[in-house]
């Protein structure tokens, strides 16, 4: 599996010089998009409008700048995604947070499209086994939903937990990817399919490559999944 990088993080006293914008259409509304020169910082899913991008340039103290041409290959990407011919990104990142955070959402992006883990297997993953908490207030705060999928993170006993964007766009996508079936509603997934996080870890353990945030000593495993 390809590594998928979040960028480096700014330095102190190192914002970036301009910050560039736009906006594309989702099956939910229109989403908007803002990059530095290094990448994308920053996706909102509806709700959400012009004041989105001009808060964060005030916060950044930048320059604001709205160019839909630097966001050509980011819009055809995300355009592929909701019609289902897309299943990874490949677009540079330029996300700001903790050196938790950055774990948990480099983590995050490995998990292959139609798969689901939970919030404590995703702590496991990153060598932070208790930590399952701290690993959804990381997502919570994940500044590009749908490239870094915290979407396809669960709670341990199957129901879908939080979503910024809310929950009913988080089941919209896991339908979408084909993990929630029409009708199905999300609720105790595991329960319903008779299925114990212990056997859908197992089954990750097939198809997640973990070798880039396994815990040390953990036995290699080969991925057959695409990334996500």
């Amino acid at each position: 599996m390809v590594d998928l990088p979040i960028g480096e993080p700014h330095g102190p006293g190192d914002p970036p010089s301009f910050l560039y914008y736009t906006a594309t259409r989702s099956p939910f509304g229109e989403v908007w998009l803002a990059a530095t020169q290094r990448g994308i910082r920053r996706l909102w899913l509806p709700p959400s409008d012009e004041s989105c991008p001009k808060a964060l340039a005030h916060e950044l103290g930048t320059c604001l700048r709205r160019a839909p041409s630097r966001f050509v290959v980011a819009c055809q990407q995300l355009a592929q995604y909701f019609d289902g011919q897309r299943g990874s990104f490949d677009l540079q990142l330029d996300l700001d947070g903790s050196a938790f955070q950055r774990k948990v959402w480099a983590a995050t992006r490995r998990i292959p499209y139609g798969q689901v883990c939970t919030y404590g297997e995703l702590a496991r993953a990153i060598d932070a086994p208790r930590s399952a908490r701290a690993v959804g207030r990381a997502l919570g705060s994940n500044p590009v939903p749908i490239i870094v999928p915290c979407h396809r993170v669960l709670r341990g006993d199957g129901t879908l937990g939080g979503f910024g964007a809310g929950v009913e766009t988080k089941r919209a996508l896991l339908r979408l990817e084909g993990f929630l079936q029409s009708g199905e509603e999300g609720e105790d997934v595991f329960g319903r399919r008779r299925t114990s996080p212990r056997l859908c870890r197992a089954r990750l353990h097939r198809i997640f490559d973990l070798r880039r945030c396994a815990p040390t000593g953990s036995k290699k495993q080969n991925s057959t999944g695409s990334s996500g």
